[in-house]
């Protein structure tokens, strides 16, 4: 809503391992961000819940490029 969160899928170190992650009112930041950006995140592991379904996510509390 509102363009006020930033939803990000981040790749660990080159690996095939792929990570969803949600910036709280950093929505702003959307368009400093492009595929393919390194970058160096500071976050929380969280469990994400929607329609019953369950995941992990980082719930980041900063990120640079």
């Amino acid at each position: 809503r509102e363009n006020k969160n930033l939803k990000l899928k981040l790749m660990i170190n080159n690996s095939k391992f792929i990570i969803q992650g949600i910036a709280f009112g950093m929505g702003e930041r959307a368009s400093e961000f492009h595929i393919g950006d390194k970058v160096d995140v500071v976050y929380t592991i969280d469990e994400n819940v929607w329609n019953g379904n369950k995941s992990l996510q980082l719930k980041v509390k900063d990120i640079r490029k």
